[in-house]
């Protein structure tokens, strides 16, 4: 967990990062585009912790190949909690981690 905490700090996230606008190639007025991440509109600790899931997944990408298992086992761990999760792991594990 403390190396993932590290990748994330070099990339300027953290776990509790969030996102205030999007860049979209549209007309539409910025007031009018649903921020990614809002934490106003919605607290619900097991979206927010789908959310962090999500950006622990993608952050394995830049993680050296040597210590992903480590960390994706790690992360498997602590958000095991989430209803249904199983088949995401299944599939992150079997596509991206066991190749």
């Amino acid at each position: 967990m403390k190396d993932l905490s590290i990748l994330l700090s070099t990339l300027n996230l953290s776990t509790n990062s969030r996102i205030k606008e999007i860049s979209l190639p549209c007309q539409m007025p910025r007031s009018k585009i649903p921020a990614f991440i809002n934490s106003s509109v919605n607290n619900d600790p097991s979206e927010i912790n789908l959310r962090n899931l999500y950006k622990k997944t993608s952050a394995l990408a830049f993680i050296p190949p040597t210590t992903v298992k480590y960390l994706w086992s790690q992360t498997m761990d602590e958000y095991d909690t989430i209803h249904g999760i199983t088949p995401f792991f299944d599939y992150v594990t079997g596509t991206w981690i066991e190749i």
